[in-house]
């Protein structure tokens, strides 16, 4: 792990100041541009149109600056070049940046805070998924219960009467029951996923909040707050993280082991 660190952050240092566009992943920012808008497209406020985006030929410029390291920022610096920000953003990020650009060692650090939250195809797809877990609600609970019943009543039929068609009754249900796992596993894995990032911008702001670099503190007070507002949901999500971390480093092992056999 402290190896991963170090040779990480030294990609970082040979990275700082290069053309983004001469990197080996440069491809592959271009390639999920259309994931990119997303975040846009659901919480941009207008600014500049699309046409005159293309005709100053605006994706070129965010490609030159794409510096970030996570979806998240990503996402965020598209909606930014849209939308020309106030005086007192404008200030902040001055200060920011001056900061940074004379603190190496903070900078590499954040820059690998960042990473962890990666640039997975799924990851973009948070804001869209938002609005479908604050909107989901279950249903169907007494239809799925019913067919819980179904099968363990043709099941019990099967055994007593021997009879082909309670065996066929049972076969029958069982299949709906599996068809209806699929595809409420497929719907459920997209939502665990967005919780999933959801935590890790959570764990980025509860270290933002205990390495603030800047005296100015309006920014920090408001991730306070917020953090404040979802501390249960943060709490609820802990296992469930955990959880998906593993997975994903068993995944991972699998994937090395495979390809390097």
């Amino acid at each position: 792990m402290l190896f991963k660190k170090r040779r990480t952050m030294q990609m970082f240092r040979q990275q700082w100041g290069c053309d983004p566009r001469d990197l080996p992943a440069a491809y592959m920012s271009r390639d999920r541009l259309k994931l990119t808008r997303l975040y846009y497209e659901k919480y941009g406020r207008g600014g500049t149109d699309d046409v005159t985006w293309s005709d100053l030929e605006m994706d070129e410029v965010f490609f030159r600056i794409n510096h970030t390291r996570s979806f998240a920022g990503e996402q965020i610096l598209y909606l930014q070049l849209h939308e020309p920000a106030e005086e007192e953003e404008l200030s902040f990020f001055e200060n920011l940046a001056s900061l940074f650009g004379q603190d190496e060692e903070g900078r590499l650090l954040y820059e690998y805070r960042l990473n962890d939250l990666g640039k997975s195809d799924e990851s973009y797809y948070l804001p869209v998924m938002l609005g479908v877990i604050s909107d989901y609600v279950p249903n169907n609970i007494n239809f799925y219960r019913c067919l819980q019943l179904l099968l363990v009543s043709f099941l019990a039929g099967m055994i007593v009467f021997r009879s082909a068609l309670w065996g066929g009754l049972m076969i029958s249900v069982a299949l709906i029951n599996l068809m209806i796992y699929i595809v409420t596993k497929a719907k459920m894995e997209h939502m665990f996923y967005a919780l999933y990032n959801i935590c890790g911008i959570l764990r980025f702001c509860r270290f933002a909040e205990n390495t603030w670099p800047l005296s100015e503190s309006s920014v920090l007070d408001q991730v306070r707050f917020d953090l404040e507002l979802l501390k249960n949901t943060e709490r609820a999500a802990g296992s469930f993280t955990a959880k998906k971390k593993r997975h994903l480093m068993i995944r991972d092992i699998y994937s090395q082991t495979t390809s390097g056999g």
